[in-house]
């Protein structure tokens, strides 16, 4: 496979892409379980705002994990990227 700069600029936008989702993961699940924990705080109500904090975290995780994917197979055609010949002299 040739590299050309459109390749290398999506192989740059896809690992961008994958380290958003990795800061998105767990950013998700560490707010919902803050946020859970500060209601149970609040309402004093534990372990239950902190158990339902975490569930909404992972779901929202899950969420992003599915956009990428969906995102990614939207693309088209990038796995079947041929390189161009170079004309032959004749």
């Amino acid at each position: 496979m040739c590299p050309t700069k459109p390749e290398q600029a999506e192989a740059r936008r896809r690992e961008l892409a994958a380290s958003a989702v990795g800061y998105q993961l767990v950013l998700s699940v560490l707010i919902g379980a803050g946020l859970g924990w500060g209601f149970d705080r609040l309402l004093g109500s534990e372990p239950y705002g902190l158990l339902a904090g975490l569930g909404i975290g992972v779901a929202a995780a899950i969420g992003a994990v599915v956009q990428l994917y969906r995102d990614e197979q939207r693309r088209p055609g990038d796995r079947q990227k041929v390189c161009p010949q170079p004309p032959k002299d004749q």
